[in-house]
């Protein structure tokens, strides 16, 4: 499972970095065209974030396996 995690964070990072050349495009230019065509991949990157570890997943999975258990 950490696998997955770590795969998924690992393209986080690819996502985030390829964003940030994009929106340093559209500063440099003001093109508001290059920032109408980058919109997706910041849908991509928020969809890609809310997967990785945090946002109380962590601890919801981990109360539902205690609660099992008992």
């Amino acid at each position: 499972m950490m696998g997955l995690f770590q795969e998924l964070v690992a393209i986080q990072r690819e996502i985030y970095l390829a964003f940030a050349d994009r929106i340093g495009d559209f500063a440099k230019t003001g093109n508001w065209s290059l920032l109408v065509a980058y919109l997706p991949m910041g849908i991509l990157f928020g969809a890609v974030h809310a997967l990785t570890p945090g946002h109380s997943k962590a601890v919801f999975a981990t109360y539902g396996n205690d609660r099992e258990r008992a």
